[in-house]
Formats: C-alpha cells, structure tokens, sequence
C-alpha cells in the first residue's frame, strides 16, 4: 500500500527561512544581517531555526534586534517549511528535508572550507547556488527542482511507472 501525501496545506507566508550549522555562527550571522538590510522589512520576515547542537547560540543575540528577524525555537522544522516560501542553508542536510515542501530551495555559496559539500547539493539539483550579495527573492522554484520534489515525494511506485510510461 503506497502512503499520499495530506491535501491539506499551510498557507505560505513572505518568510525567509535560514537553517543554521554548528561551528559556523559568524558566517550566518553576518549573512542575516546583510540579508535583513537587503528584503523589504514590512513584506518580508526572516526566520532562524537553529542547529539543534549549537553550542554558541548567544553569538545569535546580536541578530534578535534586527526588526526582521526572528530566531525561532517554538516551531518544529516541518513547520518552518511549510510557512515559508524561501529557504537557505549552506550545505546542511535541511536542504535535503526541504525538498519535501513547496519552498525555494537555496545553498549559500563562498565559504571555501564547505565549497565542496555545497556544490555537490547545487550539482544533485536540490539547491540553488545563491551569492552574499544576491536578493533570494529574485529566485523562483525552477522545472528541475519541482522534478526532484516529484522525484523525493513520498515512494509512489505508480507514480514513477506513469511518469517512465512503463504502463503501456
């Protein structure tokens, strides 16, 4: 017996979601800042969910006064996904669990020590590559990565066969 996905749905909301890793805290801090001056504030949130193992999670203080921006611990990270419309990350296995989700799917490029993890995520089409500088709201969700969200969808073996034409 095949498992659907519920009809049922969130409705999406002008939310940037970032995905943070442990041990890179000054990276994503100085993204989120740089992020929150580009987005218009009063369209736009940015939402943080935090690596569950982050040790240096007070470094993020600086971050809770930006007027955008909002850490959030009360909100599972299915939850996250499914109020948001954008998500990054820089090589986190998140853009992997967000293909499961009608969300933009974007990995932050540039940082050199994680370059390899990272283009190896953009080369397997889960993510988009996106710059410091770069507006993510200029992203849309593009044919081949509603394919891997076809692909990464819950098994549905009829699904597959009807899509390879095997049933003729």
């Amino acid at each position: 017996k095949t498992v659907e996905k519920s009809s049922f749905s969130i409705k999406k909301e002008n939310i940037i979601l970032i995905t943070s890793q442990k041990t890179m805290h000054n990276e994503y801090i100085r993204y989120i800042l740089n992020l929150s001056k580009t987005i218009n504030y009063s369209k736009w949130r940015i939402l943080v969910k935090l690596h569950p193992s982050e040790l240096m999670k007070a470094k993020y203080d600086t971050i809770k006064k930006v007027k955008n921006v909002e850490i959030v611990d009360n909100l599972s990270l299915s939850e996250c996904f499914m109020k948001s419309k954008i998500h990054i990350s820089i090589y986190s296995t998140t853009l992997y669990d967000a293909i499961d989700y009608d969300i933009v799917n974007l990995s932050l490029q540039n940082y050199s020590v994680y370059k390899d993890y990272a283009s190896e995520i953009i080369k397997s089409e889960i993510a988009y590559p996106i710059n410091f500088d770069d507006n993510p709201l200029n992203f849309e969700m593009q044919n081949n990565q509603r394919d891997s969200l076809f692909y990464h969808d819950y098994f549905n073996e009829n699904k597959v066969i009807n899509h390879l034409n095997l049933n003729q």
